[in-house]
């Protein structure tokens, strides 16, 4: 017989060849596939630190709106509280210095006491009338019997300028100060 045929030995080879090639081209695929693995890990814990912090956010804005909730509550009750003491104060003020020459209004936490000019003095003069000297002195009174409020008095004078300046004023600033 002849020389053995190669034949099976290159069919061996070329099996050992492609299951290399395979093997070669599956741990590839392996370490392909385990780094995406590893970035889907990594990408799952970020998402679960983000719903974590948004969690823990969403508690804390549901705490400060119970905590709002309250204050409105609590500052709707003092608002009332203010309305009637200012429907209070309107009708007591208007038994003092009239209903026509005064006002009291709410504004944020302050009760707004206004008494017209003509309530307290004459035209372009810093002398209070005989009434206005006893309205304020009414009023005072009445005050008195708010001493948990603060009280600010401020004062003005129209626009109009002084026509009289034998009173003694330039100016309505220099009026009003006097006043």
């Amino acid at each position: 017989m002849g020389r053995p045929s190669r034949l099976p030995w290159v069919l061996l080879f070329l099996v050992l060849a492609a299951g290399a090639g395979l093997a070669f081209y599956g741990f590839e695929r392996y370490r392909l596939l385990e780094s995406e693995l590893n970035q889907s890990k990594d990408q799952l814990s970020s998402v679960k630190g983000d719903v974590s912090k948004a969690e823990r956010d969403r508690l804390e804005l549901k705490s400060q709106l119970g905590r709002a909730q309250v204050d409105i509550k609590d500052n709707r009750k003092r608002f009332s509280a203010y309305a009637d003491e200012a429907d209070e104060l309107k009708k007591k003020l208007a038994g003092i210095v009239g209903g026509d020459r005064s006002d009291v209004r709410v504004f944020e936490n302050s009760i707004i006491l206004d008494i017209k000019e003509s309530a307290l003095f004459k035209k372009g003069t810093a002398q209070l009338t005989k009434d206005g000297k006893d309205s304020l002195e009414e009023l005072g009174e009445l005050l008195l019997d708010m001493r948990e409020r603060d009280v600010r008095v401020e004062g003005h004078t129209d626009d109009q300028p002084v026509k009289d300046k034998a009173k003694g004023f330039d100016t309505n600033w220099e009026l009003g100060a006097a006043r």
